[in-house]
C-alpha cells in the first residue's frame, strides 16, 4: 500500500472509549499515537464530540491531507450514533470514513479476516460472532449490573461483596485494610451514591490478580468465567470453537481464562491487551 502513498496520504484509526481515546494517525510508513478525550457516541452531545476532535486531534493532524478514518467507539449502537461521529470527523475532509462499533473493532483486531466468536474482558465485558468481516450476532452485554459476566467490574463487584460477607479469610481482609483502607460505609458511598462505580470496581482487578493463590479469590474468579461462558459465549448457535480475547483482564487472568474455556469446548486462539496495534495491522498502516 505504502508504495502508492504520497507523504500527505494518511489513515487515521481511532479506538474510543469513554475515559479517552486513542487515534493512530499513519502517514507514509510512520505511525503517531495521540490520545484525546474519551468520545462515547451514546452519551455525548454531537458538538462535545466536534469540539474534540477540533481542539484535540486536528492540531496533531497539522493540516495534513487524510484519506481514510477508521474510528471504533464506544455507544456506536444505531445508525443515527454513527451517523454523529461522523459527522465530527467530515472536518478531517477524508475520502473514506468508517464509523463502527468497539465490539467490531475487538473482533477486527483479535481475529483479522478469520471467523471465530470475539471477546472483551476489561471493566467491562462484550461479545460477538464475526464471520471474518462483520458482526452476524451479539449477546447483549446489559452492564454491570444486569449482566457484564467476567468483566472489572462484576469480578470487583463479586470480590467486595464477598469481602463483607466474611466469605474470604483474614489474610485478604488485611491486603483490602493496607491497599484500599475502605470501610462498607465508604464502599456503599462509591458505588451507590458517586459516579462511576463500574471503574471503581474494575480498579480493584490488580489486588485481586495478587490474591489468586487464595483459594477462596481463585474460585470467586473461576466461577466469574464460568458465568461469562454460559451467560453469553454459550449463546451463539455456531459449532466455531474459536476465540479471540481483548482487554486487561483477559490477560491478568489468561491461565484460568485458559482453563475455564477448556472445560466448555472453546480454544483461546488469541489473547491481548490492547486491540490498537493490531487494527494498524488489519488496515495495512503497519
Amino acid at each position: 500500500m505504502w508504495e502508492i502513498l504520497t507523504y500527505f496520504d494518511m489513515i487515521i484509526i481511532a479506538d474510543a472509549g469513554s475515559t479517552k481515546t486513542t487515534w493512530t494517525l499513519c502517514d507514509a510508513g510512520s505511525s503517531t499515537t495521540v490520545r484525546t478525550s474519551g468520545i462515547n457516541a451514546a452519551t455525548m452531545a454531537p458538538d462535545a464530540i466536534a469540539k474534540i476532535i477540533a481542539d484535540e486531534l486536528m492540531p496533531r493532524v497539522d493540516g495534513r491531507s487524510v484519506s481514510e478514518v477508521y474510528f471504533y467507539g464506544a455507544g456506536v449502537v444505531s445508525d443515527s450514533r454513527r451517523e454523529v461521529v461522523a459527522n465530527a470527523l467530515a472536518a478531517l475532509g477524508a475520502g473514506r470514513v468508517e464509523v463502527e462499533s468497539d465490539m467490531l473493532g475487538a473482533a477486527r483486531a483479535i481475529l483479522g479476516r478469520e471467523a471465530g466468536i470475539a471477546c472483551i474482558l476489561g471493566t467491562g465485558s462484550n461479545t460477538c460472532l464475526y464471520d471474518g468481516d462483520r458482526i452476524v450476532d451479539n449477546v447483549p452485554a446489559l452492564g454491570y449490573i444486569l449482566g457484564d459476566e467476567g468483566s472489572g467490574a462484576s469480578i470487583g463487584r463479586r470480590f467486595v461483596g464477598d469481602l463483607f460477607k466474611r466469605l474470604f479469610p483474614g489474610e485478604v481482609e488485611a491486603v483490602w485494610r493496607e491497599r484500599v483502607g475502605l470501610d462498607m460505609a465508604d464502599v456503599i458511598e462509591r458505588v451507590y451514591r458517586q459516579p462511576g462505580a463500574n471503574v471503581f470496581l474494575g480498579s480493584l482487578v490488580p489486588m485481586v490478580s495478587e490474591l489468586m493463590a487464595v483459594e477462596a479469590v481463585s474460585a470467586m474468579v473461576e466461577d466469574e468465567f464460568d458465568r461469562f461462558f454460559v451467560r453469553n459465549v454459550e449463546r451463539y448457535a455456531t459449532g466455531c470453537r474459536r476465540l479471540g480475547f481483548i482487554g486487561s483482564v483477559a490477560v491478568n487472568f489468561a491461565d484460568v481464562l485458559d482453563a475455564v474455556a477448556g472445560r466448555h469446548g472453546y480454544t483461546i486462539a488469541a489473547l491481548e491487551a490492547d486491540p490498537m496495534p493490531l487494527l494498524v495491522k488489519f488496515h495495512g498502516c503497519g
